[in-house]
Formats: C-alpha cells, sequence, structure tokens
C-alpha cells in the first residue's frame, strides 16, 4: 500500500525508495511504454518516437514521485483522474508501428463474419425492426469514450481509495494488453476492404460521426484485437471488481460494453473475432489483477 494514502494531508510522508510509490496501474502504465519502445527498437522506428515512449515512462516515474512526497487530497485526485489521459497517450503512440496496408487474413475473417452475419443471422436480428436497434449500438459505441472517465466516477464516489485502485489496475491491464498486441497483427478493418458489402443499412447521425472520429483520428495499426472492445469490458470488469456491492452499474457495464461488441461486428470496423481475443484479455487481466490487490 501506498504509504502516502494513510498519512493525512499535513502529516509527513515515510520516505520509500525506487518503485515503491508508484501505484499498480502505474506501474503496468510504465511497462506498456517500455515495452513499445523495445518493439520499436527492433521495427527500427525513428529515434525520436523511442526517445518518446520512454519519456512516458519516466514521466510516470517521476510525476508518481513528486504526488507521493507532496500529497495531498487534491494532489491524489489530480493524479488519480490524470492517470486515464494515459489511455489516450498509449492508443496515439500506437501510430508509431502503422506500416503498408497489406491484405492478408481479412479474406478469411469476413468469410467468419459473414457466417455469423448471414447464415447465423446477426444482420436481419439487428435490421428486422427497422433502424432503432443500429442507432442504439452506433450511439453506445460512439458513448464508449467517456466510459473510463464515468465508470471511475463511480468507483470514487465509494471514497475508498482500494476500490479506485482496483479499477484503474483492471483497467490498465485490460486494455493495455490489447493494445501492446495491436502491432503484432495489422489487420485492416473491415470497413475498409470493401464499403459497399456487409455494412448496416442506415446511415444516421451516430453512425457518421463514429466513421468520420476514425476516419480522422484513427492511429492504430490494426483492428486485432478490438481497442474499443477492450476499454468497454476493461471499465465493465473494474467496476466489478471495485465495487461489486454496486450490482447495478456493474451489470449495466457489462450490457453496454456487449453492445459495443455487437456494434464492432455491425458497423463494420472490427471482426467478430477481434472482440472475442479483446473479451478473453480483460477477463483475464481482471483475474490477475484480483490476486494483485488482494493486498491492497
Amino acid at each position: 500500500m501506498n504509504p502516502a494514502v494513510t498519512q493525512p494531508d499535513t502529516g509527513v510522508v515515510p520516505p520509500v525508495s525506487g518503485w515503491a510509490f508508484l501505484r499498480p496501474h502505474e506501474v503496468v502504465g510504465c511497462g506498456y511504454f517500455v515495452l513499445l519502445a523495445i518493439l520499436g527498437i527492433s521495427r527500427r522506428i525513428p529515434a525520436t518516437h523511442i526517445t518518446f515512449l520512454l519519456s512516458v515512462a519516466v514521466a510516470i516515474w517521476a510525476l508518481a514521485s513528486i504526488e507521493t512526497f507532496n500529497s495531498r487530497r487534491w494532489t491524489r485526485a489530480i493524479r488519480e483522474w490524470g492517470s486515464l489521459a494515459l489511455i489516450l497517450i498509449g492508443y496515439w503512440s500506437l501510430g508509431f508501428f502503422i506500416s503498408k496496408p497489406e491484405v492478408g487474413w481479412e479474406s478469411v475473417l469476413i468469410s467468419w463474419d459473414r457466417i455469423l452475419l448471414y447464415r447465423w443471422g446477426f444482420h436481419h436480428a439487428i435490421e428486422a425492426i427497422g433502424p432503432f436497434p443500429g442507432y442504439v449500438l452506433e450511439t453506445t459505441y460512439l458513448l464508449l469514450y467517456a466510459f473510463p472517465t464515468t465508470a471511475l466516477g463511480f468507483v470514487t464516489s465509494e471514497h475508498s481509495p482500494a476500490a479506485s485502485r482496483r479499477f484503474l489496475l483492471v483497467l490498465f491491464l485490460g486494455v493495455f494488453s490489447a493494445y501492446a498486441l495491436l502491432p503484432l497483427f495489422p489487420v485492416l478493418s473491415p470497413r475498409l476492404i470493401d464499403k459497399t458489402v456487409d455494412g448496416p443499412s442506415f446511415e444516421g447521425i451516430t453512425r457518421h460521426w463514429n466513421v468520420w472520429l476514425l476516419d480522422h483520428y484513427d492511429n492504430s495499426p490494426g483492428v486485432f484485437p478490438s481497442g474499443h472492445v477492450a476499454v468497454a469490458f476493461s471499465c465493465a470488469f473494474g467496476l466489478l471488481s471495485s465495487i461489486p456491492n454496486r450490482r447495478g452499474i456493474w451489470a449495466t457495464a457489462f450490457v453496454l460494453a456487449t453492445l459495443v461488441y455487437m456494434a464492432t461486428i455491425y458497423g463494420r470496423y472490427h471482426y467478430a473475432v477481434d472482440g472475442l481475443a479483446s473479451i478473453v484479455i480483460t477477463s483475464l487481466a481482471w483475474r490477475i489483477s484480483n490476486r494483485i490487490t488482494t493486498r491492497l
């Protein structure tokens, strides 16, 4: 446990050294950027990119050290909420690994998806009663960007530092594990293969926003595993781990995460296997995190 947490705002923080002042999710964050830097060296990306990745890891360490030795209630809040920015930085950094698009496994993955979409009736089930289910899926997919902050808000309302740490560890371990795999599987999104096939039959405003955001700001070298599904299920598992007594909240989070997964398939943002892989990754991250946080 971080010694600074148990001290009053006017108290003296006992001395710590090395990595002891880093919280578990911050250790995961540091490890992620160091891992990307090592991968970048092997891929011969520009030295400026490698320097940036290592600098982020050093910045996490330095800022955590400064906050630990000057800890106040408001600095702890900034440290906790500010750490969510690492998810955006971590995703943005994947742009360093974008390579020339090559169609490889995409044809196989599309053939698997068409079994789900048409033979098993997924596409028809979504559109059978009109455009409303499609609007719901696209809107949920769009709202995914607010999931981490909203979930952390519910956790912090419990006024339990241990609960917040459990949530952030599950979130970081699940999301960054999925992100770390993206450079290894440079698979094109199905919507970029053939935009005239398999897509939704309607063009609502939320779909236009989703497509516009992906066209202008997506910075991923691939779509396997799904980053969106990883964030959604990491939030859900994090809520389950940190506030198990608030069943309505974490159960709703799992419903929303499932809708995000369905949206990735229906909207052709991802292949079905992309989201499935993220669910497996985040569930494993949840189990591992529970073992770690029993000591927090």
